[in-house]
């Protein structure tokens, strides 16, 4: 299976606002947006999905209609792919948050919500659950399925195991995709397109449903895509934060061999 995890595009809010859960939107078209993405796919010889899962949040869902309609197949919202809740300080500036706060936060990084929103334990267990339904086969564990199915290991300090350590798309080797440099409910829906016939290139891949699809493309938010590679490649979601993910970035991961590991095939691309 090669699942396809995309980060949304810029958007229309300052430099410097902490947004998590806030529905904010695109800062360019999402048109245009889903245009260039289906063209850097294409280039990196993605194949096509038959299912495409996103965020019900703007910045991912209007991108995904698009992306869904030049694809040949249906996007379905759900809201376990959204961003983590930052809970009070949604929308503050990060430099006038207290700085108390922010240091019992970061002295506690698994547990604490002094924000009075998610912790990253909640964050990274709600979008394992998603994973566990939506990608992993049932009854699947270890290296074939959800690794850390209870989100709290994931988001542990704990160090790489020895077969996670020689990542051909990660930071740093030869098959990165960019070069490196120093950021509820589980309900489904499918996602109207009300807008005009693409004028992308549609690929001839049907609509599918159920669990399971050989690809998946889901267009959602950076924290998303760093709990699902440390569930899939069993690095800490702490490890994880250090590594780039540009806005828009595509990171692709692929599932085979005998024992169904995930390996990374693209990181940042």
């Amino acid at each position: 299976m090669d699942l396809l995890l995309i980060r949304h595009p810029a958007t229309a809010i300052d430099a410097g606002i902490c947004y998590g859960r806030s529905d904010v939107p695109l800062a360019g078209d999402a048109r245009a947006a889903s245009d260039a993405l289906f063209e850097r796919l294409t280039g990196l010889g993605a194949p096509p999905p038959q299912t495409l899962w996103t965020s019900p949040l703007r910045r991912c869902a209007s991108v995904a209609a698009w992306l869904a309609r030049d694809c040949g197949c249906v996007a379905r919202a759900d809201p376990r792919l959204q961003e983590i809740d930052f809970g009070a300080w949604e929308r503050m500036r990060w430099d006038t948050i207290d700085r108390a706060a922010l240091d019992a936060w970061a002295a506690d990084f698994v547990h604490a919500r002094v924000h009075g929103g998610e912790s990253v334990a909640q964050f990274a267990a709600r979008v394992a659950a998603w994973f566990e339904t939506r990608v992993a086969p049932p009854g699947a564990s270890g290296a074939s399925g959800a690794r850390r199915g209870s989100g709290v290991a994931a988001a542990q300090a704990l160090p790489r195991s020895s077969a996670a350590r020689v990542l051909p798309g990660a930071p740093g080797s030869a098959a990165t995709g960019s070069s490196v440099s120093p950021g509820s409910s589980a309900s489904e829906s499918r996602l109207p397109v009300e807008a005009p016939t693409s004028q992308g290139a549609a690929s001839s891949i049907s609509p599918a449903s159920g669990v399971e699809a050989p690809t998946a493309y889901v267009v959602t938010h950076a924290g998303v895509i760093r709990v699902l590679a440390s569930l899939t490649l069993d690095i800490s979601l702490r490890e994880l934060q250090e590594w780039p993910l540009d806005l828009a970035a595509i990171v692709w991961l692929r599932q085979e061999g005998d024992d169904g590991g995930w390996r990374l095939v693209r990181w940042n691309a």
